[in-house]
């Protein structure tokens, strides 16, 4: 099973730039009456930001008329209804287990092998589940002069 570490922004803007950290992400929007234009907006242009990037939108039932508008300006889900949450969850693993992953160094991937490696930082007080985002644990002063 393929684990995703979830990242909450606060704005658009925002939403773009970790994007750009993030290939491929899925990404959750929540539309409200007032962010609704831009929104549409920004759901227009994801394609040319990211083309592997897939992007849901949440909303409360009393804005239900926009499902055809975000779903046109590219939704690839709209939901609703608390309910609808598992199969959005579903959606959005399938999609990041379909992303290729972003090529690592030897380095990398050397340490992501070796059996320790998960209890490194433990030491120094990191997150057990590992580093911020996902990205590997790298002890620069091990493989350096």
């Amino acid at each position: 099973m393929t684990t995703a570490e979830m990242l909450e922004t606060r704005s658009l803007f925002d939403c773009t730039e970790e994007l750009g950290n993030h290939p491929g992400s899925f990404v959750v929007l929540e539309l409200r009456a007032r962010n609704a234009p831009a929104l549409v907006q920004w759901l227009s242009q994801l394609d040319q930001e990211d083309c592997q990037a897939r992007a849901a939108v949440v909303a409360d039932r009393s804005l239900d008329a926009w499902e055809q508008v975000v779903r046109e300006a590219g939704a690839v889900w709209f939901v609703t209804s608390p309910r609808n949450v598992g199969l959005l969850a579903r959606m959005a693993r399938r999609h990041l287990q379909t992303v290729p992953k972003p090529r690592r160094d030897l380095v990398e991937e050397v340490w992501d092998w070796l059996p320790w490696a998960r209890y490194a930082g433990l030491a120094a007080g990191e997150n057990p589940s590992g580093p911020a985002l996902g990205l590997p644990h790298q002890p620069s002063s091990l493989f350096e002069p």
